[in-house]
Order: C-alpha cells, then structure tokens, then sequence
C-alpha cells in the first residue's frame, strides 16, 4: 500500500519551484497513476482548507488525503529545521484552526517557532509529527528531536524523515521511527518516485496510529485481512520421528529463524510434502542441491531428442524406404530368344494372345497414400469446428452452410479417392493375372510367353526413389541445426548468464554433441549412406544389404541421430564455467524466477555476498510478496529475515533437551510458544540473538529496518 505523507500541493515560499502548483483534476489522476493510496498535503507554513477540500471532493474516496503543514523551526541551536504536522482528517476544521493561530498571519517566508510552542498546540490533537533528520535539508538536530520526543504525550506519533530511500515500505523494525515522503517539487516528475509503502493496508489515521502503536488487536484484524492457511503437517525429528504441527501460512513473506539443528529444514520438507500432496505449484530451492541442479541443466531431458524438432521428421519415411529397398533385375536376354523360337510352337496359345500381353501402367502406392492424407486433414478441419464451439460464432443458418460446403468437400475427395483406390486395385489385380497366367501357360506348353518389360524402368525407378531418400537423408544431416538460449539467472553486477543448447543432425566431425543411444552405429550408417550416393550407377547392392542390416539389427532409433550439446554461456555468447558460489547464485534465482504460486526457500544467503542479497534476492521477494503469493524461508541472514518483513516469523529453539515452536511477527514485536501461550519472547531481541552478526549487524542496519 503506498502513501506519500510529505507532499507539496502549491507554491507558498518565495523559494519553492513554481512546478508545485497543481489544479485539483490534475492532481487525482496523478496520485492515481502512481497508484498512492493515502496522501498528506503538507505545504510550507500553510494549510490552505479550501484547496484540502475541493482535493478530497474530487478523489471521491479513491485515496485518502490527510491535513497537514510544514513548519519552520527553530532549534535548540538557534538554527532553523522542518517539522512536518499531519491530523486525522476528521479534526480538518480543527486543525486548520490550530494553524491559523500558530501562523498568526505570519508570510510564510519569515515564519518560524519554538519546538515547545508548537507541541503545546498540537499535543491535545489527534496527530503525527514527522522531523527532518539524517542530512535532510532543513533536518533538525538529534537534540531537538529528543526534546520532540519528550515533551509529546505519545511517543509512537513522532517519526523521523532522512533524507535517503533505501526501501519501499515504512513499517519498521525497530518501532515505525521513519516515514520518506516525495516531498514533491515538480509534478511532471512525481510517478518517478519510489513511494513508501506499508506491509500491512490500513482504512483510516486511526488504523495507522494504531499500528504505529503496535497495538495487538489492529495488527491482528489486518493480518487477518490478508489469507492465511493454518496449515498440518508432518515434521521429522529425532531419528526421523514424524510428529504433527500446526504453521500459520500467509499469502506473503513467512520466516523461519533459530540456531543450526534446531529443525528449521524439517519444517520447510514438511510443508513442502504438504503443498505436492495437495497438488501445489511450488518452486523449492536449498543451496546444497546447486550443483546437482546445475549438472542436470548440461543433461539430455526426456523427449528433447526429436526429428520434428529440427523438421526432419520426413526422415522416418525415408528410412523405412530404405529397408524395404530391393534392388531389381533387368529381364535376361536369353527369355526374349525363348519367345521367338517357341511362340509359334502352340496355335491355340497364340490365338489366344495371352504370350504377347502387356502390364497395364498403374499409379504408385505413395500418390494413392498423398491422397488419403488429404481426405484425412478436412476430416481433422471438420472435427475441429465441433470443438472451438463454432456455436458462439456464427449464426444459424451460417453454420449449416459451413457443414454443408464442408461435408461437399469430403465427399467429392471421398469419391475420387474411391474410385482412384479402386482402378489402382482392378489394375493390380490384372498385372498380378497377367504374370500368373503367363508362368502357368509355359508351365503347360512348350512355348515361351513374351517377358512383360525390359525390366529397365523398373530398375531405374527403383534407383531414383533409392537416390531421393539418400539426398534427402544427407541435405537433412548437413543443413539441420537450430540454437536455442534460455536465461537461468544472473550474477553480481547484472551478468547474466544463459543455457545454450545446440541441436543439429547427425555429421563427420561433430564435437561436443551427444548423440543416442547407437552412437557407435551412426558413423558406418553414415558413411554407407554417402558411399552409394557417389556410386549410384555401380553395383550398390552389397552396400545396400549391409546399411538395411544395420537400420534392422540394431534398432536404430532416428532420434539417434539428433545431435545435443549444451553449455552455459554469458550475454556476449562466449562460453561460461560458474564457480561454486555462481552456481548458487543461478540456481537461486532461477527458482525465484520461475512462475509458481509458491516458493520455498532454505539458507538462499548460503555462500552469497549481501550485494547479491540485497540487489536481487531481497527485490525479487518483495515482488513476488507484492503479487499476492506465498514465500517460505528458512534463514539465518539477518538482511532477509527483517528487511522482508515477514506476516510470520516462526523461531525454532532448543532448550534444555526440548525443541519448541514460537510464532509471532516483527508488528506486534511477539513471538509466542506454540504449546504455552505464556511463554513469550520479543521478536527484536531473538533476531538480533540468532540472526547473522548479532546485535552489531543488526544495528548497522538499522537505517534501513527503520526506513521500512
């Protein structure tokens, strides 16, 4: 949820830029665009009431805007700072009034006032003062600050404004000390700011002082606004006993923190056993397994070896071709001098005509099977329409149509595909008669019939069909290659790093590429295949038998011969060796990549410099949190654990021989005993205990937990 709580609506100072000037429709939609659901007009040394309420009549309750004033102050040491002053809208009137009487007509170019006559006015007011700090121009002394904090009834009201961003959210660690607003000075400019944001969304000012209070009860019913799973499950301890326990799961951030051995991993297995049982999409990551990870992402995966992927599937015909190949004969002279020396042995034969009888000219198999597929694809096209529901589309009467023509189509290919099937098996038929009655006719006299043909056609048919298959065979080797690159993550300083994967067809010389399982057998097949294509016209029979023995008594699969070679590559092409952390570093951010609802995470800081933490692990979770999906972590990285600001934290602890379970959050700054309520622990303290580095890193840190 973002909010701006020091924004500048009009020029009021002789200093200010004239670009804070904006008119009340330019102002909603640019608070719109940025998506800020709650802003606070904050303008120098004024409150301008009918401007607050023309502004909040035109945002029609799409965002709430909250009163406030930017004082000058004078400071204990008599130099001049900036207090911000932000009511709840409900006392607006009284708050405006409270203004006028502090300004007391004052120009806002000369106005300034005591820290104590300001607090006196304001310290009966529903209201939140907010200080410029940490080298902020204007930034008041810690002194005065400290004198701030003193005098106001309520400390949690006070804040503090530096003058960095270094994250997205105000909800702190350490006590909701910190608020960065965009202090804007030119509107052109305001949607490149990089609002704060609250973890937790609130309704009203008084849902905010509440939380900033950490009051249980309003933390509680804005947790519960957010979904939450209570979830069984099974956890392994000692000697792999399985004992059951209840987790709290947010759809956000959910830490698990406590000491080495204490059974942070048990619990990640065991939601993580949950979650498959109940079909969950989950992306799970733990630093040990990086090196098997990225040994399997070099290996060959299943099905990835294919012909269609390199569009060679035509090849499987090819070789089926080939091992039906046969090479014909031509008809021996010595018949054709049989037949004139005996064809007038027998009258009856020759009047009959049956010796001189030719084979009728027949269309191939292949152009009969070239239609039919034909015929097969409207029959597809048609069944297709029933499916994508044509219903929603056409009308009536236009869907008739459509059937109509359609089913006309099949028909009439039906038709001619009927009777070309049937003149191909009539003139089958007659040529296989023809032969047979031939081969009994000499059988039963003592002439000789007339040989059907030369045989010559039928050999050099049977040749080219031979010649095709091979020259496609070796086009398809020598042309075949594609390359494909996927990104399997980055490294420090934006170098990504990229998966390379070759496929190329099977040739002489190939290195690196793995081929199938009959590796061995795709040289001599190979080399077969080019021997007959230079000897086409010689005797090519003996290579023949023994390239069609190879196909058959091996079982060439001709997957086989698509070749694979991967390697990791960075985003100049050139090939990429990950060192052991690098590898920790892909595999964690490819699993926090991928698109699941889920994401498991145990130690991702293993082996990882806090750059890397805090450029790319800690941004990624805070978008995948923002997307309303769940992030378990186990951790001991102080960086994660409190900059992610987690819904859950579940410590685990081992005292006295006893593992217990506590769960709480860094908003209510509780952690409670699973089996003893009364047995309670501050968040803040734990985490500087456990956490990496102690209190001195989480104290060097502090800026940052307090800016959230």
């Amino acid at each position: 949820m973002k909010i701006d709580l020091h924004c500048h609506t009009m020029k009021v100072k002789s200093g200010d830029s004239v670009k804070r000037n904006i008119d009340a429709d330019t102002f909603v939609r640019k608070i719109n665009n940025a998506e800020v659901k709650i802003v606070a007009i904050t303008n120098h040394n004024l409150f301008d009431i009918n401007q607050y309420n023309n502004f909040t009549q035109k945002a029609n309750n799409e965002f709430q805007i909250w009163p406030g004033i930017e004082l000058d102050i004078n400071d204990i040491e008599n130099k001049r700072g900036h207090l911000i002053v932000i009511a709840n809208p409900a006392i607006v009137e009284e708050f405006h009034k409270t203004t006028l009487e502090l300004i007391n007509g004052i120009h806002p170019d000369t106005f300034s006032a005591d820290i104590e006559k300001v607090i006196e006015k304001f310290n009966s007011k529903d209201v939140i003062y907010i200080a410029h700090s940490g080298g902020k121009k204007q930034s008041l002394t810690d002194e005065t600050i400290k004198k701030i904090d003193f005098i106001i009834k309520e400390k949690y009201r006070l804040f503090k404004e530096p003058s960095n961003f270094k994250t997205l959210s105000i909800m702190s660690n350490v006590g909701f000390k910190v608020i960065i607003g965009s202090d804007v000075s030119d509107w052109d400019k305001y949607n490149d700011f990089k609002f704060a944001e609250l973890k937790l969304k609130i309704d009203s000012f008084e849902q905010f002082i509440l939380l900033s209070k950490k009051d249980v009860g309003t933390v509680k019913t804005l947790l519960e606004k957010k979904q939450k799973q209570d979830l069984q499950i099974k956890v392994s301890i000692d000697n792999n006993k399985k004992v059951d326990m209840s987790i709290p799961i947010y759809n956000d951030v959910n830490i698990l923190f406590g000491a080495k051995g204490t059974g942070k991993t048990a619990i990640l297995l065991g939601l993580n056993d949950k979650y498959n049982n109940d079909g969950g999409d989950i992306s799970f990551y733990a630093a040990k397994d990086s090196d098997s990870i990225i040994d399997n992402m070099l290996k060959e995966n299943k099905g990835e070896r294919s012909l269609k992927k390199l569009n060679l599937e035509y090849l499987k015909t090819c070789f089926e071709d080939i091992k039906k190949w046969r090479e014909t004969t031509f008809t021996e002279i010595k018949q054709y001098i049989n037949y004139c020396e005996t064809k007038n042995f027998n009258t009856n034969k020759n009047n009959l005509k049956i010796t001189i009888m030719r084979k009728l000219n027949n269309i191939t198999p292949k152009k009969y099977r070239a239609e039919k597929e034909v015929l097969s694809i409207i029959e597809d096209i048609i069944n297709n329409y029933k499916k994508i529901g044509l219903k929603e589309i056409l009308k009536s009467k236009e869907l008739i149509e459509l059937t109509n023509i359609n089913n006309k189509i099949f028909k009439s290919i039906e038709e001619k595909l009927k009777k070309e099937y049937i003149e191909y098996l009539s003139k089958e038929f007659t040529n296989n008669c023809i032969t047979k009655i031939k081969e009994r006719a000499d059988i039963y006299t003592t002439s000789k019939s007339l040989p059907n043909s030369t045989g010559f056609l039928d050999f050099a048919k049977n040749r080219l069909v031979l010649k095709i298959n091979i020259d496609r065979i070796l086009v398809g080797f020598n042309e075949a290659k594609i390359e494909e690159k996927t990104k399997v993550g980055e490294l420090d300083n934006n170098k990504c790093i990229y998966l390379k994967t070759i496929y190329k067809a099977y040739s002489k010389g190939d290195n690196g590429f793995k081929y199938g399982k009959h590796n061995k057998n795709l040289k001599p097949i190979f080399e077969i295949i080019s021997k007959i294509k230079e000897n086409y016209f010689e005797s090519i029979n003996d290579d023949m038998m023994k390239l069609i023995a190879l196909i058959i008594d091996e079982n060439i699969d001709f997957e086989d011969f698509v070749g694979i070679k991967k390697s990791f590559v960075n985003q100049d092409d050139a090939e990429y060796t990950p060192s052991d952390g690098e590898k920790i570093m892909l595999v964690l951010h490819k699993a926090l990549m991928a698109n699941k609802q889920i994401y498991i995470l145990d130690e991702p800081e293993r082996s990882l410099g806090n750059s890397f933490i805090n450029d790319v692990v800690l941004p990624r979770i805070n978008d995948i949190a923002r997307e309303g999906k769940t992030v378990i972590i186990a951790t001991h990285n102080a960086n994660i654990a409190v900059r992610s600001l987690p819904f859950v934290s579940i410590l685990k602890d081992y005292n006295n021989g006893k593992y217990n379970t506590y769960i709480g959050n860094p908003f209510t700054n509780k952690l409670i005993n699973t089996e003893n309520e009364i047995d309670v622990k501050d968040w803040k303290d734990e985490s500087m205990r456990i956490l990496e580095g102690g209190k001195e890193a989480f104290n060097e840190r502090e800026d940052i937990y307090e800016s959230r």
